[in-house]
């Protein structure tokens, strides 16, 4: 066994979800007649739920209260997510093959639960992980290091025995600064070249680590 410990994205890392995300945001904002450029799009990759929330009213000035807009957004999205989200290829495959080896597996997803809980279920991947931790269920944000210092230290496990496995860069320079191995998840990523420089292994297929 080459790690004790696993922490997994989700997005773009065990289900295939990041251009949802941006059709979530677009359809939401064609509904003021505002089309986003690609940059400011782009601006809410590394966003949790509710900060994509807060940029969305504040940036655009959309006419509602923060409770609203956020409602709103969570409706569409939840919509969105039961009838699209798909697993990556051989994310169930990889998780129990891991599980056979020992290791104990995470997913870590700056999601909210409300939001993906029933798509966990639907797909199989909350029986086949040790825990789930998503947004503001932890002490720190994705970003910040001392959130996978936080997730080892729960699980007993050192962290030069922990791996994370994450397509976004800003999570995985989070993880190298915390001193996790980490590997980047290329397949269909737009950010695959910098991601691939940060992480210290790039792997194209889960089934692979």
């Amino acid at each position: 066994m080459r790690f004790d410990l696993y922490i997994f994205d989700l997005d773009g890392t065990l289900v295939d979800t990041l251009e949802i995300w941006n059709d979530i945001s677009l359809a939401f904002l064609a509904r003021f007649d505002i089309v986003p450029t690609e940059e400011e799009i782009r601006a809410m990759d590394a966003m949790s739920f509710q900060e994509g929330s807060d940029y969305l009213r504040g940036h655009f000035g959309l006419p509602l209260s923060a409770e609203e807009l956020t409602e709103a957004w969570m409706e569409t999205a939840i919509e969105v997510f039961d009838s699209r989200v798909q697993l990556m290829p051989g994310a169930l495959e990889t998780l129990r093959a891991l599980r056979e080896r020992g290791a104990k597996l995470v997913i870590f997803s700056q999601s909210p639960r409300r939001l993906v809980e029933g798509m966990l279920d639907r797909l199989g991947l909350a029986q086949a992980v040790d825990a789930v931790l998503l947004a503001g269920e932890t002490a720190f944000q994705k970003g910040d290091e001392r959130a996978f210092a936080e997730i080892a230290q729960g699980f007993e496990t050192p962290l030069s025995r922990t791996a994370t496995v994450d397509d976004s860069p800003y999570a995985l320079e989070a993880a190298k600064r915390a001193g996790v191995y980490c590997y980047a998840m290329i397949y269909r990523n737009k950010h695959a070249a910098q991601a691939a420089v940060i992480a210290d292994e790039a792997v194209g297929a889960l089934w692979s680590l």
